[in-house]
């Protein structure tokens, strides 16, 4: 009877054993396969048939420290790919001179990645770039308006409308100081008063 007892408990702890190790290597093939969840249900299964095995407890604590390194990779991936993407479509904008476009998508950058410079640094880029393309516009605007008034004086010159030239020479002179207004303004005064004298001397 002692025997057959041996046996028998040596029979349910060999089944025991087929058990735990059937659930240790569930959990250890689902921990491989990142498959958390699985993992851990073979692990706390292993541990109710063999409470005393230090070994399951040590596998929950390893797959709940997978399980948050894991998250936070894909966390970090998913900012990458989202930074990656609006800094390739911010620096498209600013090659395509959209400036406040292409700021617009940096500050989103920079949220999704305080840490980098590179958004920073084409923010300020953008305002320069912003600042001297307005300057550059405004003052191509300023010289098309003179351009435009001097043409107009130019021929009115030529036509030997002194008074009107002079007044055109000096509407271009308040738009952008330039020499070459004055110096026409002394020719067209010049070329009135030789006709002034010329018509003098013809009543004679």
């Amino acid at each position: 009877e002692k025997l057959v007892a041996e046996r028998k408990k040596a029979e349910e702890e060999a089944a025991l054993q087929a058990k735990y190790d059937g659930f240790i290597k569930s959990g250890d093939a689902a921990l491989a396969d990142k498959n958390f969840e699985e993992a851990k249900r073979n692990y706390q299964e292993a541990a109710k048939v063999k409470p005393q095995e230090k070994y399951p407890k040590d596998q929950l604590l390893a797959v709940a420290k997978a399980k948050e390194e894991e998250q936070a990779r894909l966390k970090q991936e998913a900012a990458d790919k989202q930074y990656n993407e609006l800094i390739a479509a911010a620096d498209d904008l600013l090659a395509k001179e959209q400036w406040d476009a292409a700021k617009a998508k940096y500050v989103v950058a920079q949220k999704v990645k305080p840490k980098e410079s590179y958004p920073k640094d084409q923010i300020a880029k953008a305002d320069d770039l912003k600042a001297k393309a307005e300057k550059e516009a405004k003052e191509a605007a300023i010289r098309k308006q003179y351009d435009d008034i001097i043409k107009q004086a130019d021929n009115l010159l030529k036509l030997q409308n002194w008074d009107a030239a002079i007044e055109k020479y000096n509407a271009a002179l308040a738009v952008l100081q330039d020499p070459y207004p004055t110096q026409k303004i002394k020719e067209a005064e010049q070329g009135k008063a030789e006709q002034a004298t010329a018509q003098e001397q013809a009543k004679i």
